[in-house]
């Protein structure tokens, strides 16, 4: 839900589209108060603070005025980008306890390349004692 504090919300009316909002932020808080808490009573929701500088960026970056849908759309956009940012932070602070965690604790042996080794090693022995019976055969 975009909000706007009281000293943002008159900077906001002057935006073109705005004229749908009550004249005075109090009008404004009054009706958010009461219309919107019994409304959205059992729903979860965020509020979003709408500043008028960034607003009126991004109405000019994506050639809209600021209606009720563009404050809505706008105010979503806040909290998926805010949402995005929190979840790289949690990804960033697992890769970062991973990372301490492999630093600290030795790598396990990984069981099949342990085995690969000792059958390449046997192999070698192998070849080894077959190449001097060879030798020996040949030299009689």
């Amino acid at each position: 839900m975009p909000v706007y504090t009281a000293e943002d919300y008159p900077l906001i009316r002057q935006l073109p589209g705005a004229d749908d909002m009550p004249p005075t932020w109090e009008e404004w808080h009054a009706n958010f108060d009461a219309t919107h808490m019994e409304s959205l009573e059992g729903l979860s929701y965020a509020t979003m603070r709408i500043k008028p500088d960034l607003f009126k960026v991004w109405l000019d970056t994506n050639s809209q005025v600021a209606s009720e849908d563009s404050r809505q759309l706008y105010a979503q956009e806040l909290l998926d980008a805010c949402k995005a940012k929190s979840e790289t932070r949690q990804e960033d602070e697992r890769a970062r306890r991973l990372i301490a965690r492999l630093a600290n604790d030795p790598l396990p042996t990984d069981p099949l390349m342990y085995k690969l080794a000792e059958v390449g090693a046997l192999f070698m022995i192998v070849m080894a004692i077959v190449s001097a019976g060879l030798i020996i055969l040949a030299r009689r």
